[in-house]
C-alpha cells in the first residue's frame, strides 16, 4: 500500500490566490474552446460568419483584462 502525502494535493498547487483565478481563467478558456467546437460540430455555428470573429475577439478582449487583473493583483500583493 503506498503511503499518502502529508498534506492533499490541491492545498499544495493552489498556494495563493492568483494560482486559483489563474485556474479559473483557464477552465473559462476551455469552456470557451469546447462550446465553440461543439456548436461547429453539430452545424449550430457557422465558422465563416463574422459573427464568430467577433465573439472570439471580444473573448480573446476579456481573458486579457482578466490576465492583466490577475498581473495587477499580485503586483499589489508584493
Amino acid at each position: 500500500m503506498l503511503p499518502l502525502p502529508e498534506e492533499p494535493l490541491v492545498p499544495r498547487l493552489v498556494e495563493s490566490d492568483a494560482a486559483f483565478y489563474v485556474g479559473v481563467g483557464a477552465f473559462a478558456v476551455a469552456v470557451f474552446v469546447c462550446g465553440v467546437a461543439a456548436g461547429i460540430a453539430s452545424g449550430a455555428i457557422d465558422p465563416s460568419r463574422r459573427e464568430l470573429v467577433g465573439f472570439g475577439v471580444g473573448f480573446g478582449l476579456f481573458t486579457c483584462s482578466y490576465l492583466f487583473a490577475i498581473v495587477a493583483y499580485r503586483h499589489i500583493q508584493r
